[in-house]
């Protein structure tokens, strides 16, 4: 049912809490950061790969999977990284995490499920077939960085990358997750692009795409350059504003809040809608309101590019259609999200004296009244307006509060 606005407003200040908490996983690098100058993955970027992963490896699986606790699970794991940090393998052997006290804390009077909890405790334990699927995601995720940081150079890189075909293989739950792994271990993380339509047409000299999965492995490779294209509003104010993939995040974790207070719609659908919902900008990029002005875009035949060579890949065009057309409830939650991830971000900026954030939160505060489709989004806009993006960590348990400086 949808919610009563009058009685879940503390709700909805803890929801737009949590977002804000989860948005600063995009400053928290992977730790093994500190033992190369390579620039590795924040966690952000790892995340959202590693969600894209868990889904293919999903689909290919010849038996009964529950997507929506994948998808879920896949987007949860690691969140308690924003209270406990990440650490590397050295680092592991001196430190402790208190992981399910964060998970409590960050999760504490919100709208989201208890049963998030309930999933990355089983992911600890590994004993359903939905957390042996996103660990072996995990995994492969980090083998498939590691080769992208060797192919440009990296020597650390490629030392780690055969550490981990030797020690960490063997903990590989799924035997289709060692066939992907080993496949992985010889890819080439440049042949996604070299081998895509353009104008140097490198079919030609005999680059061709790849099939099976070896194709699914150029397409992980072609999400991960999402954290190389910067949002184009970066024009206006240097380098301040998320990349696509940590926006793509977080319109994913706002879209399932939105949800929680509409009518129940298909969880499955929603997240597929919003991680692929910015996906054409790979090979369209962005544009800002001033270049819309001049630009074409041809998103349709990006995207369709992008995904070609997936087993998946009319099931998932089809997803992005609907969002495209925005006729049903689902897309239209999904279009709410993106709209107001953007307004969280402004007010992040707002608050660290960006002056222009304010004129766009004006400008844009008039728009969205207007043109959000759900009642429940028009509210979370006025929330978010009057929000403090800090209110989270200055209430949260810290030592400042508990007095032990």
């Amino acid at each position: 049912m949808p919610m009563s606005f009058r009685t879940s407003k503390t709700t909805i200040k803890k929801d737009i809490g949590f977002l804000y908490e989860i948005g600063t996983l995009r400053n928290i690098r992977r730790s093994w950061n500190q033992l190369t100058s390579a620039r590795f993955q924040n966690l952000t970027e790892h995340i959202y790969r590693t969600a894209w992963i868990s889904l293919i490896l999903a689909k290919r699986m010849k038996q009964k999977i529950d997507l929506e606790r994948v998808l879920i699970l896949s987007f949860s794991y690691s969140l308690y990284k924003t209270r406990c940090g990440d650490f590397h393998y050295t680092a592991h052997e001196n430190v402790g995490q208190e992981k399910e006290l964060a998970f409590k804390d960050l999760l504490a009077g919100t709208s989201l499920d208890d049963d998030i909890q309930l999933l990355v405790q089983d992911y600890q334990i590994r004993k359903s077939i939905e957390a042996k699927i996103v660990y072996t995601a995990n995994g492969l995720e980090i083998r498939l960085e590691l080769a992208e940081h060797a192919s440009d150079g990296i020597e650390v890189a490629g030392i780690w990358g055969k550490l981990n075909d030797q020690l960490f293989i063997d903990k590989v739950l799924l035997p289709i997750g060692k066939r992907y792994w080993k496949k992985v271990a010889v890819s080439k993380p440049y042949n996604w692009h070299l081998a895509s339509k353009n104008r140097f047409n490198f079919k030609k000299r005999g680059i061709l795409p790849s099939k099976g999965i070896s194709a699914d492995i150029d397409f992980f490779y072609e999400l991960g350059s999402l954290k190389q294209t910067e949002r184009t509003w970066v024009q206006f104010v240097g380098d301040k504003f998320s990349n696509l993939v940590e926006h793509i995040f977080r319109v994913v974790w706002f879209a399932i809040i939105l949800s929680n207070y509409e009518k129940k719609v298909n969880s499955v659908e929603l997240i597929e809608m919003a991680m692929l919902h910015d996906l054409a900008e790979i090979r369209s990029g962005d544009a800002n309101y001033i270049t819309m002005e001049y630009l074409k875009r041809n998103k349709q035949s990006a995207m369709k590019e992008t995904l070609s060579n997936l087993d998946a890949k009319k099931d998932l065009l089809d997803t992005w259609e609907k969002f495209e057309k925005q006729r049903s409830l689902v897309s239209q939650i999904v279009r709410d999200a993106d709209c107001l991830e953007a307004i969280l971000e402004l007010k992040e900026q707002e608050s660290m004296g960006m002056s222009v954030a304010k004129k766009w939160l004006v400008l844009n505060k008039k728009r969205l009244l207007k043109s959000l489709r759900t009642d429940t989004a028009k509210v979370f806009l006025r929330e978010i307006l009057i929000s403090d993006p800090h209110a989270w960590h200055l209430s949260a348990r810290n030592r400042f509060r508990d007095r032990k400086w």
